[in-house]
């Protein structure tokens, strides 16, 4: 039996759709880190950041900082003094996935002490036509019928390839 485990969002957003000028719209600065974000409360502040080539962050104020894609997931912006990390936004319809990288979902801040937690909401200032793609996985679930057995040959082409650890055989599968 194939077991599919999800660890991604299916969001699919590159370094391009990102780069750009967007506003945080964030909520007070008064929760710790087991803030719900999608019960957070309304927005008390806005902040215009431009992210630039290749990784820097500047605030509608002039401070510099850095920023990050996470793969195709999300962002994060560190800039004065404060972290930023949200997910990019986006649907699914069945396979059909609908990628908005012109927004987030809600996401986190703190102070760079993990201190001060706030929740926030990203709008790049370009809006862009929305990205559509099929989920891979719904071609695996069609495999589900498959049974699962040991590829040595795999096992053994990795343990050639490398050294630190070693890959084998479990009796229990």
């Amino acid at each position: 039996t194939l077991l599919l485990i999800k660890c991604d969002t299916p969001a699919n957003c590159t370094y391009d759709d990102i780069r750009g000028l967007w506003t945080f719209y964030e909520t007070q600065r008064s929760f710790d880190r087991t803030v719900d974000c999608d019960t957070a409360g309304p927005t008390s502040k806005e902040t215009k950041i431009q992210l630039s080539f290749p990784n820097i962050a500047t605030d509608e104020y002039g401070n510099k900082g850095v920023w990050t894609i996470i793969y195709n997931q999300g962002f994060e912006v560190h800039i004065n003094y404060r972290k930023y990390f949200a997910f990019s936004d986006y649907a699914t319809n069945g396979s059909k996935v609908t990628s908005y990288c012109h927004r987030t979902m809600p996401g986190w801040s703190h102070d760079i002490l993990g201190n001060n937690w706030s929740c926030f909401v990203g709008r790049k200032q370009k809006s862009m036509k929305p990205k559509v793609h099929v989920q891979a996985e719904s071609e695996l679930l069609n495999q589900g019928h498959l049974s699962f057995r040991n590829d040595v040959n795999l096992i053994r082409k990795i343990n050639t390839q490398q050294s630190s650890w070693k890959a084998g055989v479990y009796k229990h599968f």
